[in-house]
């Protein structure tokens, strides 16, 4: 079982070259590329990595797994057609463990397999390409699910820090809900020793 992690040295290129140094290399979204095929493996890394993405490389649908489990990624492009455990079956085991939200997965696929497309969709594909693989469209499809799974999340973190929020002015209402009554217990006593 061989599995690779490359090095990414550059961001986006939109005109010019940038290096990325220390926590802007944590910030590149994390692809895990699967495919039985070294060459499949290799082009689609280095074409993303020139695109600003982390790449890490797995040969079969046990190493991605294994990988999932240890590691956090933005997104899977998946294989469909594997030795062992085919990218389907693999499909299944991820969306097992993580949702279609918490890990986009795109399925590759040849055209003709239009059978694979339609059962890798019910099986919480969240998206597909074909082979051989128009880059602009991976691109372009890896792009979308990555900005929406960044959106979610940051719904998320809005969502909980609104329930923080919520909590914080409930404990400060009890607070002064308390001393009220507290206040309203003394004077209640002040009118009674005046009587």
């Amino acid at each position: 079982m061989s599995i690779q992690n490359t090095n990414v040295t550059r961001l986006q290129e939109i005109g010019s070259t940038e290096i990325v140094t220390g926590s802007d290399a944590q910030d590149l979204p994390r692809l895990l590329v699967v495919d039985d095929i070294s060459d499949n493996r290799t082009i689609l890394s280095r074409r993303f990595e020139r695109r600003g993405f982390a790449v890490t490389e797995a040969e079969s649908g046990l190493a991605a797994i294994e990988l999932i489990e240890k590691e956090i990624f933005d997104l899977v492009l998946l294989d469909v057609m594997m030795p062992g455990i085919d990218g389907i079956e693999t499909l299944r085991r991820i969306r097992a463990r993580k949702s279609a939200s918490a890990l986009p997965v795109i399925m590759v696929t040849a055209k003709s397999e239009s059978v694979n497309i339609v059962d890798a969709l019910e099986q919480g594909a969240n998206d597909y390409v074909t082979k051989p693989v128009d880059f602009a469209v991976a691109l372009a499809r890896v792009n979308t699910q990555i900005s929406r799974k960044r959106a979610e999340q940051q719904v998320e973190h809005a969502n909980e820090q609104l329930r923080l929020t919520n909590q914080a002015l409930e404990a400060r209402v009890e607070e002064r809900t308390r001393r009220l009554a507290d206040a309203n217990q003394r004077l209640k006593e002040e009118i009674a020793d005046r009587k």
